[in-house]
């Protein structure tokens, strides 16, 4: 790999999400590269995980809506 690497912490803010987000976005694409015990990302690696769909997952059953209290 070559060019600048990126902890997961960093990779994270960048995309603004957590970090556990960014471990579950980026395990279900193959991204990212164990170094030592650590996980590094490439700028590439930020971009490719910067374009996700926005939104509730097709399929997925939304939790019930709670009504707003009465005034």
């Amino acid at each position: 790999m070559s060019g600048e690497l990126l902890t997961a912490g960093d990779t994270a803010r960048a995309l603004g999400i957590s970090q556990s987000r960014l471990w579950r976005l980026a395990r279900s694409r193959d991204l990212g590269r164990r170094l030592g015990r650590s996980w590094v990302y490439t700028p590439a690696d930020v971009e490719v995980l910067r374009e996700r769909r926005p939104g509730w997952p097709k399929g997925r059953p939304r939790p019930p809506r709670i009504p707003p209290a009465p005034a």
